[in-house]
């Protein structure tokens, strides 16, 4: 069940190329390392478990090594991350090139942020924010800047289209940047298409519910967010940070239903908790318990509810 929904696109793109239109909606390195990697293990599958878990660890590892044990005990213990860390998702391939980009300087960074968003084209929202970090030094835009230009060239060859993952995700997942408002009407609306067609009958959940856990996870990232600034007063992380939250306030369509998960990049709002957590011994013990109950409640509500 846990390679349902964009793992089973993804395993597909791996095995036979992108031979159905919808499947220029999903970035082609996870899918190419999948395929690498199957060179050796004459399996799939088993493949992109290795690849998501392996790149999972490495991220906590630099997490560690970058922002300390705290920050990475935070965000190994995140439930959102624990769940998208275990199944086949390109998300943690993309946070460990984001963190490189983050914390190494000039062309390493630039090659890890160019990685990062042929890892999942969406994070190309934040190349306004590394103008803080690159200053004045606009050439280590062109590694990014490069690897956008071949995907859209290689749109343009394929599908007639340098822009065909904006029509393919605005046909099939109705996603376009839309209003707060109409983000919500469209969460409430789409109750009997969304319920009926998608879900286990085991795990419904009404769309207010997701509507709520949406505005959750939102303030949770913005208190987070603030919580970083005031400890840090590091303005690069705060911005890039913001550059992940605020445009999710404006998405329409299914990428909605997955903000926790599109979220994640913006992994330095986490960090504000840190000092909190660690505060007491008891705040800690009532974190890593939490997270506990909300790793196995968000794993089941997506496997049954979900890739079921």
């Amino acid at each position: 069940m846990a390679t349902n929904w964009d793992a089973i696109d993804y395993l597909w793109i791996a095995q036979y190329g992108y031979i159905n239109k919808f499947l220029y909606a999903f970035s082609p390195l996870f899918p190419f390392l999948i395929r690498g990697l199957t060179y050796l293990t004459r399996s799939y599958l088993l493949s992109s478990f290795i690849i998501t878990n392996i790149f999972g660890y490495i991220f906590v590892l630099l997490v560690y090594k970058y922002y300390g044990f705290k920050g990475s005990l935070v965000l190994s213990t995140f439930p959102v991350f624990v769940l998208y860390s275990t199944i086949p998702y390109s998300d943690d391939v993309a946070l460990t090139f984001l963190v490189l980009s983050l914390n190494l300087e000039g062309w390493l960074s630039a090659l890890s942020l160019g990685g990062a968003i042929a890892t999942f084209y969406n994070l190309a929202y934040t190349l306004p924010s590394f103008l803080l970090k690159y200053r004045r030094k606009i050439w280590y835009f062109i590694p990014p800047l490069v690897i956008g230009g071949i995907i859209l060239i290689a749109f343009w060859i394929f599908t007639g289209s340098p822009f065909t993952f904006f029509s393919v995700e605005n046909k099939y997942w109705h996603a376009y940047f839309t209003t707060p408002w109409c983000q919500a009407e469209w969460i409430l609306n789409c109750y009997d298409y969304f319920i009926n067609t998608f879900f286990a009958p085991c795990f419904h959940l009404s769309p207010l519910i997701y509507l709520l856990r949406n505005y959750a996870f939102l303030a949770f990232y913005i208190i987070g967010t603030i919580l970083f600034y005031k400890k840090s007063k590091n303005m690069f992380l705060t911005l890039y940070s913001l550059s992940i939250i605020l445009p999710l306030f404006f998405i329409h369509g299914w990428p909605s239903i997955s903000l926790p998960r599109l979220l994640l990049p913006a992994f330095p709002s986490l960090l504000g908790y840190a000092d909190i957590i660690f505060k007491r011994k008891a705040f800690t013990v009532i974190y890593i318990a939490i997270s506990f109950f909300l790793t196995f409640f968000f794993t089941e509500w997506q496997v049954l509810a979900f890739f079921a």
